[in-house]
């Protein structure tokens, strides 16, 4: 090989590895920004969600305070009523929930006690389940069961529930799932 080919391959081999490095980090940099875009995206899900739910259950009514007796609020007041708000809430979702398709789903029970279930691979398990409200004002459950593929799942949702609909939505990724009461 002469001198000048060796140059030039040398100089083509150069260019290959420049390219796949430049190639390489243009990648990493746009996994980044996709990575942040679903970030934003999660948040404003999230924005969004808790929006819905607080002008769902919040106090959304004008009151005219002025004729109205003052009361002090204690944090013992507080917290008796979000203990209420979860207890209702627990008393709602009691029964069977499966979602549009029918292939999973979760039967609740008062104990805390819930039945987690795929219908598509007859894979079903028993988990726990508490119901909380938090100061943001929803209502949260957190959801802990095991499967046999993948070990224990604790989970938090949002909690939005509205005649025969149960709504999840995931504190995690904002993934929301909606689920519809099972008649027997």
């Amino acid at each position: 090989m002469k001198k000048g080919q060796k140059i030039v391959s040398v100089a083509v081999c150069l260019i290959l590895i420049l390219s796949h490095v430049a190639v390489s980090t243009i990648r990493e940099q746009r996994k980044e920004q996709i990575k942040e875009q679903k970030k934003q995206e999660q948040i404003s899900l999230l924005e969004n969600a808790s929006s819905y739910l607080y002008s769902k259950f919040g106090n959304t009514t004008d009151v005219d305070e002025s004729d109205e007796p003052e009361t002090t609020v204690t944090a013992s007041d507080e917290d008796s009523s979000a203990s209420a708000r979860a207890k209702l809430v627990t008393k709602q979702i009691i029964g069977t929930w499966m979602d549009s398709a029918g292939l999973a789903g979760y039967t609740f029970s008062e104990n805390g006690i819930c039945k987690v279930f795929l219908s598509s691979s007859d894979i079903g398990t028993e988990g726990n389940y508490t119901i909380e409200r938090r100061d943001d004002g929803n209502d949260y459950m957190v959801l802990t069961y095991s499967l046999p593929v993948t070990g224990i799942q604790t989970t938090q949702y949002m909690v939005s529930v509205k005649e025969d609909t149960l709504t999840l939505i995931s504190v995690e990724d904002a993934v929301e799932t909606v689920y519809y009461r099972q008649t027997p």
